[in-house]
Parts: C-alpha cells; sequence; structure tokens
C-alpha cells in the first residue's frame, strides 16, 4: 500500500473540512508523490480521512509546495488502510509535514 500522511490539525482548527485541509500547500516531493495511491489527513496521531490520490501537482497559490487532487475513499478501502497502519504497527503521531508509506 502507497500512503502519504499529512497532519491537518492547524487546518481543521481554522475550520477548514477534512477535504480542504488535505488537498494543499504540502511541503513534499512531488515526485515521490506521484506514486503513491492514497493520502490520509491525521491530527494529534489518529486518522481523520482517508482519500484516494487522483492527481498530484504544484500548489497554484504556494508554487514551491504540492496540492492533491483527491477522492473520499470507500468504507471498505478506509477500515483496509486503518487495518494497514495498526497491522504494521506504524506510528502517525509527531507528523510535521507529511510522511511517505510503502
Amino acid at each position: 500500500m502507497k500512503i502519504i500522511v499529512v497532519n491537518i490539525s492547524k487546518e481543521l482548527a481554522k475550520g477548514k473540512t477534512e477535504l480542504q485541509a488535505t488537498e494543499r500547500a504540502w511541503s513534499l516531493d512531488i515526485e515521490k508523490c506521484r506514486n503513491k495511491e492514497y493520502v490520509i489527513g491525521v491530527e494529534k496521531g489518529q486518522i481523520k480521512a482517508c482519500f484516494k490520490l487522483i492527481n498530484v501537482f504544484p500548489d497554484t497559490e504556494l508554487e514551491q509546495k504540492v496540492a492533491f487532487k483527491l477522492e473520499k475513499c470507500s468504507e471498505e478501502t478506509e477500515q483496509m488502510i486503518r487495518n494497514y497502519i495498526r497491522d504494521n504497527d506504524i506510528n502517525l503521531g509527531g507528523i510535521q509535514r507529511g510522511k511517505y508509506i510503502l
């Protein structure tokens, strides 16, 4: 499973939706992002939202950052992702910008 994990705590605190908080302005390597399948937004180390990665591109407002075109995962896919994270004992705490999970 190829996943990008991003910390959306600050954006959620500003009143953004989980999708809005997850989809843009990340200091990540655009090439590393291109081969990923999913993006998950976390808050305080807990999964808040799981999305299928449709496309990755330079952010329109902050060109040095990346943005995502995302689609909400099905409940089945989200559970599969949660199980993968749990079964592989992947720590989602302390993520500042992003984390790539192969």
